[in-house]
């Protein structure tokens, strides 16, 4: 992801496109850029990279922490004010570290930080279904972090109204279009490795 976001950062389409993770790339580049030009020393953003490669990597992991604890103190603010009970409310905010896993994924660069984070922000919106337009781009903002998280576009029937319902999935594909455009050349190969790991199995789409 660190390679991949500096892809991004220099106006090319990132490689990596399993999950896809595009949202990680985004935020990755976003923060590369700005931390070579606060404070780079190499000639370009690719060469203090490598000069300085756990700095950004650092950065990027932490940025991604921070935004996970906000996600939490908002999703609590929300769910306390929508009338959760407290254990309940609890059970939600530490939901990311129940996992076996799930602490772990804070030391490392990867989308599961940002996809706790916007699955907390969207939960608020499950226990009491509204704003369809903000609710596509959160179920969005999960597929394009992992794909695996496509069947909870399935929450828009939670809305109540046809209407309400399309609104919330034009919302998703316009969002997932704007959000995947540095891998639209790609994304034939995606969707080919995706229809490969359902029929052959195995973790990346390898049998045995």
């Amino acid at each position: 992801y660190l390679f991949n976001s500096l892809l991004l950062a220099d106006g090319r389409g990132p490689w990596h496109v399993d999950h896809p993770g595009t949202p990680l790339q985004w935020l990755g580049a976003l923060l590369l850029r700005a931390r070579y030009l606060g404070v780079g020393t190499e000639a370009s953003l690719a060469a203090d990279l490598i000069a300085h490669p756990l700095a950004y990597h650092s950065l990027i992991r932490i940025a991604g922490v921070i935004l996970l604890l906000l996600s939490q103190a908002w999703c609590g603010w929300r769910l306390l004010r929508a009338g959760i009970s407290l254990p309940l409310l609890l059970f939600a905010q530490l939901s990311p570290f129940l996992v076996w896993d799930g602490a772990l994924y804070l030391a490392r660069l990867s989308p599961e930080t940002l996809l706790s984070a916007v699955g907390l922000l969207l939960l608020p919106f499950l226990a009491a279904p509204r704003r369809p337009i903000l609710m596509g781009l959160l179920l969005a903002l999960l597929a394009t972090l992992k794909a695996n998280t496509l069947p909870l576009l399935l929450c828009i029937f939670l809305l109540e109204g046809w209407r309400a319902r399309g609104r919330a999935l034009g919302a998703f594909l316009a969002s997932y279009l704007i959000i995947t455009i540095p891998i639209w050349p790609r994304l034939g190969w995606m969707f080919a490795w995706y229809c490969r790991v359902l029929q052959l199995g195995g973790m990346y789409g390898q049998e045995g």
